[in-house]
C-alpha cells in the first residue's frame, strides 16, 4: 500500500486535510514537528466519509524513535457504525506518554474501511512524524508583516507571527474589536481577525484593516495579552506594533492613474506596488481591496 506522511494543523475547529483516493481526513490534536508536554489518550481523527474499524489489523502505535519503545492505542468511534465519520485513539489504560523524546504516530494500512462515493475503500498507511515530547516554550510574538516600525504607503493588512501554533481569539473574552490609533491616540480604524485553517501550521494571525490607512502619519496597534492562545491554553503577552504611513499612496479609482492605457495598478499588503498578483492574499487593485484565494 502507498504510504502517506502528513503534516497536520493543530486546531480544534479548523485544520488542514490530507486527501487520499476519494476521501480526506484530519487529526484535531496532533501536528507533525510540534512539541507537547505529553501525548494524551484523546487523539481525535475525522474523515470526510463514514468509517468502520476493521477487525484483525495491527494496532495504531506511537513509537519512540530514540528508544524503540512502542505504545499501543485503541480506537473508539464517536457514533454508530455506518453513520459516523469521527473517533479517537487512546491507550487501553487511558494513560499518557510523558517521557521526553522524538516519536512517530503510525496507523497501519487497512485499519479502516471508508464508505466513499465510489464504494468502500481501505485506508492507507498514515504516519505523523516527528512528534516531540518535552518542555513547551512560552507562546511569544516573533515578528510582523509589515514589520514593526516600518514605513508603508498603505496599511490594510497586518500579519503577526508567533513561535507556536495558535487558535482564534475567544470572542467571549474579547468582545470589542481591536483598533489602530494615531499618534494622538485617536481611533483611526478597527481591524478584523481573519479566520484561516492553517494558523496552527503557519503560526500566523492575520488582521485586515477595516478602513485602509493612506493618510501620512504614525500609527499603532496593541494586541492584548492572551488574544491568541495555543491548544493547551498558553497565552502571549501584550504586543504593541507601530507603523509609519508616508502618504504617497495613490487611489487610482479616484485619480485615474494609468486608466488611459488600461493598466491595472496593484499594491500588496505592505503598500509596495507590484506588476502582477502571483500568490493568494489581499491586494489593492485600482484603488479597491481584492481578496485573492
Amino acid at each position: 500500500m502507498k504510504k502517506i506522511t502528513l503534516f497536520f494543523a493543530l486546531l480544534i475547529a479548523f485544520s488542514t486535510v490530507s486527501k487520499a483516493q476519494d476521501y480526506s481526513f484530519r487529526f484535531l490534536d496532533v501536528s507533525a514537528e510540534s512539541v507537547y508536554q505529553s501525548i494524551s489518550y484523546d487523539l481525535t481523527l475525522e474523515f470526510s466519509h463514514y468509517i468502520e474499524q476493521n477487525a484483525g489489523t495491527d494496532p495504531m502505535k506511537i513509537i519512540n524513535l530514540e528508544t524503540g519503545d512502542e505504545y499501543v492505542f485503541v480506537f473508539d468511534l464517536l457514533g454508530a457504525v455506518g453513520s459516523c465519520k469521527m473517533g479517537y485513539f487512546h491507550m487501553p489504560d487511558w494513560g499518557s506518554i510523558t517521557e521526553h523524546g522524538t516519536y512517530m504516530l503510525l496507523i497501519p494500512a487497512g485499519y479502516f474501511t471508508i464508505t466513499t462515493d465510489a464504494g468502500d475503500v481501505l485506508s492507507e498507511e498514515i504516519i505523523v512524524s516527528p512528534l516531540y515530547v518535552g518542555e513547551l516554550p512560552e507562546l511569544e510574538y516573533v515578528d510582523a508583516n509589515p514589520a514593526n516600525g516600518s514605513t508603508v504607503q498603505i496599511l490594510n493588512e497586518i500579519s503577526v507571527h508567533f513561535n507556536r501554533g495558535i487558535l482564534p481569539p475567544n470572542q467571549f473574552d474579547f468582545k470589542e474589536p481591536l483598533t489602530i490609533l494615531d499618534k494622538d491616540n485617536n481611533i483611526v480604524s478597527s481591524i478584523t481577525f481573519v479566520m484561516t485553517e492553517s494558523m496552527a501550521e503557519t503560526k500566523v494571525a492575520t488582521f485586515t484593516v477595516d478602513n485602509p490607512i493612506t493618510v501620512a502619519g504614525e500609527y499603532s496597534l496593541t494586541i492584548p495579552a492572551g488574544y491568541c492562545t495555543t491548544a493547551n491554553g498558553d497565552k502571549h503577552g501584550e504586543i504593541t506594533l507601530s507603523f509609519v504611513v508616508d502618504g504617497t499612496y495613490v487611489d487610482t479609482a479616484v485619480e485615474g492613474v494609468d486608466a488611459e492605457n488600461g493598466e491595472q495598478v496593484i499594491y500588496d499588503i505592505t503598500g509596495s506596488r507590484i506588476k502582477s498578483i502571483t500568490a493568494p492574499g489581499i491586494y489593492i487593485v485600482n484603488g479597491k481591496k481584492v481578496l485573492v484565494k
